[in-house]
C-alpha cells in the first residue's frame, strides 16, 4: 500500500493518505469544481459517542436529511452537497479531543480513547451564505444519532 503525505495544518502537520483514497478524494473535488456553480468545501469532525446508536451505513442519507431539516427550519432551500467522511480511532488527551490545540501536552498527560468521525462537505452555495454553513452543518451532523460535539 502507497501513501501521499499532505500537509494540512497552516503549522505544517503532515498526514499520511491513501493513495487510493486520495484518488476518490481528487475526483470528488474536481467533480465539485465541474458541475457546481459556487463550491465550498467544509471540515467537521465529531466524536462518535454511542457506536450503538451511530449507524454508519446510513450515514449519507442522515447527513443529507438532516442537512435539509436545518435549511427548511429557516425556510431556505438546502444547498446541493457532495461528502467524502473517514471514521477514525486515536488515544490522545482531553485537551485535544476538546479542542484545546494551545495548552503544550505533557507527554505524561493521561490518554483517552477518541473514536470520531472527520466529514468534508462540498456544498453548492448558489442560494445560500456560506459563511452560515459551518453552524447549520454542526446542528444537522450533530443531531445524527450517535454524534456529539461536532467542530
Amino acid at each position: 500500500m502507497s501513501y501521499t503525505q499532505i500537509k494540512m495544518t497552516n503549522k505544517g502537520k503532515r498526514y499520511k493518505i491513501d493513495d487510493k483514497q486520495y484518488n476518490k478524494l481528487e475526483s470528488l473535488l474536481f467533480h465539485a469544481k465541474e458541475t457546481m456553480t459556487n463550491p465550498c468545501i467544509f471540515h467537521f469532525c465529531s466524536r462518535i459517542c454511542d457506536t450503538d446508536k451511530f449507524d454508519k451505513a446510513n450515514f449519507a442519507t442522515s447527513l443529507k436529511r438532516a442537512i435539509k431539516k436545518q435549511y427548511s427550519s429557516i425556510k431556505q432551500e438546502s444547498p446541493n452537497i457532495l461528502f467524502a467522511y473517514s471514521v477514525e480511532h486515536k488515544f490522545s488527551t482531553a485537551k485535544e479531543i476538546n479542542g484545546d490545540y494551545d495548552n503544550i501536552r505533557s507527554m505524561f498527560e493521561h490518554k483517552l480513547s477518541y473514536l470520531h468521525i472527520h466529514i468534508y462537505i462540498i456544498a453548492d452555495c448558489i442560494k445560500c451564505n456560506p459563511i452560515n454553513f459551518p453552524n447549520y452543518g454542526r446542528k444537522a451532523i450533530n443531531s445524527i444519532s450517535g454524534l456529539d460535539t461536532t467542530k
